[in-house]
């Protein structure tokens, strides 16, 4: 399978049939998920991420619906993280991914390990941020994501999308004293 195949093609391969096409886009966004999964204190990553790619699998026709594969696959990610967390606390039954954190709902800085201080600090910080808040800063920052995009995945409107980027810079600035 060349490298160079585009992930909408490798997925319409996948779901045709081809086991080595699912496995190119496994290795390319294994990594990126498990880090999505890992930033709101989830242990089961591995559970989360087979069925964010069985669910990709078998919402193909989606696809189409957005503006790449990159949105598509983060946009199903974003849906089993809030499933999963619902799930798990469902003592909050008023649960909302804009007002309650991770660290709402259950701290837990000592599952993730980070060598350096200030890293460790800002990963930190981003928990205690809405989910959503931090969900746009993960996607834009860290997967390079534009707004347009992550609007795509959190299915709000670009402009939204750049005023929780705002607020949760802002957030961040005061909390790390920048």
């Amino acid at each position: 399978m060349p490298r160079t195949q585009d992930d909408a093609a490798l997925l319409r391969d996948w779901a045709g049939g081809s086991q080595g096409a699912g496995e190119v886009l496994f290795k390319r966004y294994v990594q990126r998920l498990a880090r999505f999964f890992r930033a709101k204190g989830f242990v089961d990553i591995d559970d989360l991420v087979q069925t964010t790619f069985l669910s990709c699998l078998e919402g193909r026709a989606r696809l189409q619906e957005h503006s790449s594969f990159h949105v598509f696959l983060f946009a199903i990610a974003r849906h089993k993280a809030l499933d999963a967390l619902r799930a798990r606390y469902q003592r909050h039954r008023d649960f909302d991914p804009l007002e309650r954190s991770v660290a709402d709902l259950e701290p837990s800085p000592s599952q993730l390990v980070i060598a350096d201080l200030q890293r460790q600090q800002l990963h930190q910080e981003l928990r205690r941020l809405p989910v959503d808040l931090q969900i746009a800063v993960e996607l834009h920052y860290w997967e390079g994501l534009t707004a347009s995009e992550v609007g795509e995945v959190c299915g709000v409107p670009e402009g939204t999308v750049r005023s929780r980027l705002r607020l949760a810079r802002d957030r961040l600035r005061r909390t790390l004293g920048m």
